[in-house]
């Protein structure tokens, strides 16, 4: 498609342009009438874009659905129409029409000469540590992924930096390992060091508290399997306060086969794990063995991996586009259950009287730390890189740094940026975009 789209406009990346991106979440709708099926479409001026699953109303009806579309012509409204749908016993009936939510919208980014940027991508890619460091304690979460997808994507494309002492504090992997789509292998020896400077610093913070690493929401930090569970109904309910105790044993079995099923998936996953995240884990135990500390490199893979994405990818999937559908409130409990027995068995514990109705995975549990041992290893041994494929893709950098630099100016209005930086150039080179 980009180079449909070059073929185009050969000279797109040295003229000011416009381009349209938008990302609509919708959450939930209040006071329907019950026991009815409900669902959305979305329409951008008038013109169907998206429609969201359909839901049974209970208490509410919540869809937690996000729709991002980009290249879009220029919009001015978002319209929500919401309708009830037929009764299934009645196909030839139509869906009956609710009403609707009208907003208005603004969803285009100006982008300037790639020229222009020189100066803005140059300090960026000699200087995140500092700018993260600066920003870690007065920003939101929110704000702190956006910032983390605006800087792997712009480093991503640029593929040059100044590797920087690891003095930053409170940083993890996930939210910038997330938003990894490699384009070209120049990219990923930046990317590699730009990560183990990060992971670094995180060790250099928790020092003798290995247990805390990656613990914090800090900045640093298309599933057959997941589908197979939303169309499942077995219940892998296991808490005895919560079923009846003659159905005790039936739930332990479904649960026991639903974690056997994930941690296979997980296994084979070595075979197509992506080239560039095995670098960074690769350059992770290589530099904790630098530092005498070659014990740790497995805990810093795994609450990564585990703890920072393959968990919370199980327990919300629909976040993580594994799925389009929030889940309903059974299949909720089970994926929480199995991202639970995952997560302890990715950080080698068992379950104890905390969560005394867990206990009889245990035995699963240390089954499988042989496997997750040989996985972690697997997944960082640099000499099996050269049989992993990396992967292809596109980063526009220009409209990037334009998010970056419009994100910089949001948050210096917010949190007085530019009284708090301890290099002042950044805030001169954000300016003189500006100008």
């Amino acid at each position: 498609m980009e180079n449909l789209r070059r073929a185009v406009h050969p000279n797109k990346d040295n003229s000011r342009r416009v381009e349209n991106v938008l990302t609509v979440w919708v959450i939930e709708a209040k006071d329907l009438p019950a026991k009815k099926r409900y669902f959305c479409e979305l329409c951008l001026d008038d013109s169907l874009y998206a429609r969201t699953s359909c839901k049974l109303k209970t208490d509410n009806i919540f869809w937690g659905e996000r729709f991002d579309f980009s290249s879009l012509p220029s919009v001015s409204s978002i319209t929500l129409h919401l309708y009830k749908d037929t009764d299934r016993k009645r196909k030839k009936d139509k869906s009956s029409y609710v009403g609707l939510v009208n907003i208005p919208a603004a969803t285009s980014i100006i982008i300037l000469p790639m020229e222009q940027y020189k100066e803005f991508a140059e300090y960026i890619s000699a200087n995140y540590l500092l700018l993260c460091s600066t920003l870690e304690a007065s920003i939101s979460l929110r704000a702190k992924e956006e910032l983390a997808a605006a800087l792997v994507h712009i480093l991503h494309s640029t593929g040059k930096a100044k590797v920087a002492p690891p003095t930053l504090c409170n940083h993890t992997y996930l939210l910038l390992a997330s938003h990894l789509s490699p384009p070209t292998l120049t990219f990923c020896a930046f990317v590699q060091d730009f990560l183990t400077d990060l992971m670094m610093s995180e060790v250099d913070r928790c020092r003798d508290n290995d247990q805390l690493i990656f613990r914090e929401n800090t900045l640093a930090t298309k599933s057959e399997f997941i589908k197979a569970l939303y169309e499942s109904d077995e219940n892998c309910e296991v808490d005895p306060s919560r079923c009846v105790a003659s159905d005790l044993a039936e739930h332990q079995a479904n649960l026991r086969m639903c974690c056997e099923l994930a941690f296979c998936k997980i296994l084979d996953s070595y075979r197509v794990f992506p080239r560039e995240l095995k670098e960074v884990f690769a350059s992770w135990r290589q530099e904790c063995s630098n530092r005498g500390r070659p014990d740790i490199s497995e805990r810093l893979i795994s609450a990564s991996l585990f703890l920072r994405f393959l968990c919370p990818a199980v327990m919300s999937p629909s976040l993580f586009d594994l799925t389009q559908e929030y889940p309903d409130e059974r299949t909720a409990r089970t994926l929480t259950l199995i991202a639970k027995v995952i997560q302890n068995l990715a950080n080698f514990s068992k379950f104890g009287t905390k969560e005394e109705y867990m206990l009889f995975m245990n035995d699963f549990v240390e089954r499988q730390w042989s496997s997750m041992q040989r996985f972690l290893q697997e997944i960082s041994n640099p000499d099996g890189l050269n049989h992993t494929a990396g992967f292809d893709g596109y980063i526009d950098l220009g409209r990037e740094l334009s998010s970056l630099h419009t994100l910089l100016t949001e948050l210096d209005q917010v949190t007085h940026l530019s009284i708090h930086v301890r290099d002042r150039q950044i805030m001169q080179v954000v300016e003189g975009l500006e100008k």
